[in-house]
Parts: C-alpha cells; sequence; structure tokens
C-alpha cells in the first residue's frame, strides 16, 4: 500500500525502471538521509523516466505517519521476503523496466548514492521508441482476416447488442467472477455466437492460417478456440491499462492472446504496448493477427480520436485443455459455502 493509502501493484512500475531504498523494518530515521540525498536529484531521476521509492514493512515503527518529500514515493510492503535478500540494513537497489535486478547501491555513503544510482540508469540497455510492424516476441500473421470479413464484423457490432467489457477475476471465496472496472479498461463489448456464420469464418481462417504459423514460430500445437469477442475502443477513453491475461487461477489454462486490427488507420492512438520490454507502439494493418503470450504484460493506449474495432480471443493447446479442466473439477467438488 501507498503512503496515498492506495493499493499498488509492481505491475503498475513495469516500463519505468526504479530506485528502491528499502528500509525494512528499520525506523524512517534510518533512512533518512538516504531519501535527503535522493531528493535533491529528482529531476535527474525524472528525465531518465525512473521512479524513486521508499520500501518498508507494513506495520514497521514510524511509517504509518512518515512523510517522503516531493519525488520520493512511500509504499508499505506485505512481504517480509523482499527485504530478506538484502539483510536487516538498508539498501538501495535498482531495478530495470521489466522489474529485474540491474544493481545494489552502497547505501553507507547517501550523498555518493544517488550519483552512482544515475550512473546505473545511463547503463541500462534501451532505445528511443518508435512504430514497429512484427518484433519477438510478438507474433504478426498479416492478412489473417481479408478487408471484406473485417468490415462485416465491424457492422456485426455496431448491428448488435455490446456491452461495457468486463474483466474476469476472482471474488474473496476464489469463485471466477466479471467485474467492470472502468479505471482499468473502457471499451464495448459483442461476443460472437458460435453458431452465428461470421463466427464459422473467423474459426476457418484461425485454423488455416494461424494455427500453423503458432506451431512454427512457438512450437505449440494450438487444438482450443476461447469466445470470440468484437471490442470498440474509441475517443471517449477507450483503453485498457497494464495487464496480464492469465494471472488469475482459472485463466491460467490461456497460452496465446490473439488481438486483429479490423479498421487500422481509422483512428489515433490505440496502440498496443508492451512496457516490460521497451516503449514501442504496435500498430498492426488491418486484418493482420498479433498473437503472443498471454503472460506478456500489455496494454491498449487510449484512442484520441475515432474508434478501434478489434476482434479478441485466447487460444490453448489439448495440454492446456487438460489443465482448464482439471481446475474446473477442482472447483465443482469444493463444497457451498
Amino acid at each position: 500500500m501507498t503512503g496515498e493509502q492506495r493499493y499498488f501493484s509492481f505491475e503498475d512500475q513495469a516500463g519505468r525502471p526504479a530506485v528502491l531504498i528499502l528500509a525494512g523494518e528499520q525506523p524512517p530515521s534510518a533512512v533518512a538521509g538516504l531519501i535527503e540525498a535522493f531528493a535533491l536529484l529528482t529531476n535527474d531521476f525524472a528525465a531518465r523516466a525512473a521512479d524513486i521509492w521508499v520500501l518498508a514493512m507494513a506495520g514497521a515503527p514510524g511509517w504509518a505517519t512518515a512523510k517522503t518529500p516531493p519525488g520520493v514515493r512511500l509504499l508499505h510492503c506485505m512481504d517480509a521476503a523482499l527485504f530478506a535478500a538484502v539483510g536487516a540494513s538498508p539498501a538501495v537497489v535498482i531495478a530495470d523496466r521489466a522489474l529485474r535486478l540491474a544493481a545494489v547501491v552502497d547505501s553507507r555513503d547517501a550523498g555518493a548514492a544517488p550519483a552512482i544510482a544515475l550512473a546505473i540508469l545511463d547503463a541500462l540497455p534501451g532505445d528511443p521508441a518508435h512504430e514497429v510492424r512484427c518484433p519477438a516476441p510478438v507474433l504478426i500473421r498479416p492478412a489473417l482476416l481479408d478487408a471484406d470479413l473485417c468490415r462485416r464484423l465491424i457492422a456485426r457490432f455496431e448491428a448488435g447488442e455490446h456491452v461495457q467489457g468486463a474483466m474476469a477475476s476472482m471474488d474473496a471465496e476464489g469463485a471466477a467472477i466479471n467485474r467492470v472496472d472502468a479505471g482499468k479498461k473502457h471499451r464495448r463489448d459483442l461476443m460472437l455466437d458460435a453458431e452465428e456464420p461470421l463466427h464459422i469464418e473467423v474459426m476457418t481462417a484461425l485454423s488455416t492460417r494461424l494455427v500453423s504459423e503458432i506451431a512454427k514460430a512457438f512450437q505449440v500445437q494450438v487444438a482450443h478456440v476461447d469466445r470470440i469477442l468484437i471490442a470498440r475502443y474509441d475517443d471517449t477513453g477507450g483503453y485498457f491499462r497494464r495487464h496480464r491475461d492469465n494471472s488469475s487461477a482459472h485463466l491460467a489454462y490461456r497460452e496465446f492472446a490473439l488481438s486483429v486490427n479490423l479498421n487500422a488507420g481509422a483512428f489515433e492512438g490505440g496502440r498496443l504496448l508492451f512496457p516490460e520490454y521497451d516503449d514501442n507502439r504496435y500498430d498492426p494493418p488491418t486484418g493482420a493477427g498479433m498473437v503472443f503470450s498471454a503472460s506478456l504484460l500489455h496494454e491498449a493506449a487510449p484512442v484520441v480520436r475515432g474508434q478501434r474495432y478489434v476482434l479478441l480471443t485466447f487460444l490453448h493447446s489439448q495440454a492446456a485443455e487438460m489443465r482448464r479442466q482439471a481446475f474446473v473439477g477442482v472447483e465443482a467438488e469444493q463444497p457451498a459455502a
């Protein structure tokens, strides 16, 4: 939980390097010199797109009412394992954009630590953001859906009863639920019925044009396709914040996500990003299928003009299907509360 009393996930940090001042169970006085030294150079860290965090164990003495200077944020951590790796003494850790450990800075000399941290950040690999078409770990299959089918899918969406997009989640008892959270996801969805002709056309395209490409690129034989959605992101704020598609236990069987732009060039914004890797913006042409591991952190940036239509689904192998069925079976055997 942050010092502003809101829950924080480190997935929100992914995409930006971070300086972590680890206080552990030590009181604020133990890291006051470090905090002051880093606070003097917050502009330098901001210029490198790096955030500065102070991490204290939840309940550690003095931190409940502690304040940090502008540019330095406080996080109360629930898990002591985060601090165990560096020992009981305060430490300064540099994490790269994928939250991998880049370096541990000697924190005994508070005055020198910020300059050392800046030098480490400058040495991290990276390249300027630019438009890209088909880099790894993303597979782009051009012309997966033809232009006429894309137009008919858009027409089907507009003629149908689309709803506010929800997110698959779990409640406190571990039961699968769908919840609407406009702060995380804002789009309209329409699910194709498995018996309607458009669904059959899409499935035919996937089986004849995509399954073999996935097998070639990832050595996985896809045998199952999840529900097929047509979605619309528009300039009222259409977006989907950073997330993974298989992070919940009941969705762990998902192996690949598929996203197909249905009207590329008719909107601004709306690019897909994979912030653990770079700042590149992914914008495949109309009908191209973009496939990526369901475990990759990604986001759909806000649409700022026009409407972005996209076809979405998930794919998995027979082995993953057996895992899905096993999970459902376990859940079904649990006694009712």
